[in-house]
């Protein structure tokens, strides 16, 4: 049954830890080690757990081969004022 009181930790907490440099495996040992219930889950739970919590706060590049199209829509995220 979920509650959303098994983890204290929220968003700003999290952007506090990254705030202060805090890298993303650290950041999940820290979510792991204030849940209370994950020490009840199963193994497949506890790793599908680690799963979702490492695409959302891991560390993670993807390098992209810069085409116009590319450049085009990071500076139209940057400064859409700026492409219009």
């Amino acid at each position: 049954m979920d509650d959303n009181k098994s983890q204290p930790m929220g968003q700003t907490d999290i952007a506090v830890l990254r705030e202060k440099g805090i890298s993303g495996p650290e950041i999940l040992d820290t979510l792991i080690s204030n849940s209370k219930t994950f020490t009840q889950k199963t193994e497949f739970s506890q790793e599908k757990y680690l799963k979702k919590k490492v695409r959302a706060y891991g560390d993670s590049l993807l390098f992209v081969k810069p085409t116009l199209k590319v450049i085009a829509d990071y500076n139209f995220r940057v400064d859409p004022v700026k492409i219009m």
